[in-house]
Order: structure tokens, then C-alpha cells, then sequence
């Protein structure tokens, strides 16, 4: 039981580390029309992927996950805007993709009452 939850732990560490190398921040010449945010106050708003980064199929889902402490108006997945559970602060969502090459950017833009966050996921499919 000890082995199966060390492995466990390993595995969720090496997969955090993974999924914070795959999301970047979108650059400052992108944010363009949206509100500038500190480091701090980015802090509010998690958006991070729950799922691999590196799939071995072409097309499939992928798991992201928005987590926020101020209430959250919109979350936008490559321009498309995403349903929303009335008042809640934590959302789960399965993004469908299709890999035309060997990676994909998908934008998440996540609009609360203070401005806009936006990052980026990259998807990139294993080379077998």
C-alpha cells in the first residue's frame, strides 16, 4: 500500500512539472485590449491542464481545469467560449483536438471582474 501511494505522489509531481513547462504565458503583444495584470493578481486565477501534454494520438481530449478566488465571468478556449456552472469557482473542462502536426497551441482566456488572464497550453503528439 506505502509503494502503490509513493508511486502515486511520484507520479503527480512528475506530471505538475510537466504541465508547468507546457503552459506559457500568452506575451505582453498579445494581451493587447486587456487589462494588465501583476504577478499577485495572476496568482487568483489557476489554469493548468490535468492531463498529458504529450498524447500518442492525432486527435482525442485533453482535461484543463480553471481554479479562481474572484468570480469568474467567461473562460474562452481558442476564441470559444466555454459553459459555466452558476456560481462556482473551480471548472472542469474536455477540449477536444485535432493535431495537423506534431503540436497544437490552444489560448485560454479567463475573464473575471478585474480583467482578463490569458495562457497558453501546448500539445505536442509523442514521436513513436
Amino acid at each position: 500500500m506505502k509503494s502503490l501511494l509513493l508511486c502515486l505522489m511520484i507520479g503527480f509531481l512528475l506530471g505538475c512539472a510537466a504541465e508547468h513547462e507546457s503552459i506559457v504565458k500568452v506575451s505582453s503583444e498579445s494581451q493587447s485590449g486587456a487589462a494588465k495584470f501583476s504577478e499577485s493578481e495572476t496568482q487568483n486565477v489557476l489554469i493548468f491542464n490535468e492531463s498529458s501534454t504529450i498524447v500518442s494520438e492525432p486527435e482525442g481530449c485533453w482535461t484543463l481545469r480553471v481554479s479562481s478566488f474572484k468570480p469568474v465571468q467567461a473562460i474562452y478556449v481558442d476564441n470559444i467560449s466555454m459553459t459555466l456552472a452558476g456560481g462556482s469557482y473551480d471548472f472542469l473542462f474536455k477540449i477536444p483536438y485535432s493535431l495537423k502536426s506534431e503540436e497544437k497551441s490552444f489560448t485560454i482566456e479567463v475573464y473575471t471582474t478585474e480583467g482578463v488572464i490569458k495562457r497558453e497550453v501546448l500539445l505536442k503528439q509523442n514521436a513513436s
